[in-house]
């Protein structure tokens, strides 16, 4: 399944059902991106709303993680933090993920010190969205690899390809090789390579270092 064209949807199963809440006020970008998400990924269960404050019970139940669209304007900041304050109070402890075509790192970067876990643009194809969903959902954070390279104060994690995005994800849940490669239907070799790619990206010596359960011999 590696080296998949852009833009063409895969179904995958992941290891357990999620749902995504998407909150995006443009009802036919909203319907159009639930339904390519869904398709996309067999255990995700997708719901919508157009506003954060239209949110209510039957949106916030077992909620897996937020997807927030922003169409972002002089006064985005504000109404991020406002957004991010409510779900806060309706979502506690869910990561909440803003896709946003204003595409750049002090805007990304302003996003993620407000409390986003990941910042994504239109741009990615929908596995590359998908992919970095995953890896959000597995404790990662995520910028959009086409956000204009800019100076900053802190270091981010190197780019990582969409599986090896996905194996990131399943690491960071502590699983053993084996058990990522039945889940992301690849051989246990490719996944041993990714795992070897990742730990070079990442400066890390040894899988321990992301990964928080067991580890596997290599």
């Amino acid at each position: 399944m590696d080296g998949v064209p852009f833009g063409r949807v895969m179904h995958l199963r992941t290891a357990q059902p999620w749902t995504l809440l998407l909150v995006d006020a443009h009802p036919f970008t909203r319907q159009c991106m639930a339904d390519l998400l869904g398709d996309g990924d067999l255990e995700l269960s997708v719901r919508t709303a157009a506003a954060v404050d239209m949110l209510g019970p039957e949106h916030c139940a077992a909620c897996s993680m937020v997807l927030l669209r922003l169409d972002w304007t002089g006064e985005a900041d504000a109404a991020l933090a406002q957004a991010l304050e409510r779900l806060g109070q309706l979502l506690p402890g869910v990561p909440t993920v803003v896709l946003s075509g204003h595409c750049d790192m002090d805007t990304a970067l302003a996003a993620i010190r407000l409390g986003v876990r990941g910042y994504l643009s239109p741009a990615l194809g929908i596995e590359q969205i998908l992919a970095a969903l995953r890896l959000l959902r597995g404790g990662g954070m995520y910028i959009a690899p086409d956000t204009a390279a800019a100076p900053v104060d802190r270091p981010r994690e190197p780019s990582l390809t969409p599986r090896e995005a996905e194996v990131l994800a399943h690491l960071r849940q502590g699983k053993p090789n084996k058990l990522i490669a039945y889940d992301l239907g690849l051989a246990e070799n490719t996944v041993k390579a990714h795992v070897a790619h990742i730990l070079k990206k990442l400066g890390a010596a040894n899988r321990t270092a992301i990964a928080s359960g067991p580890v596997d011999e290599e």
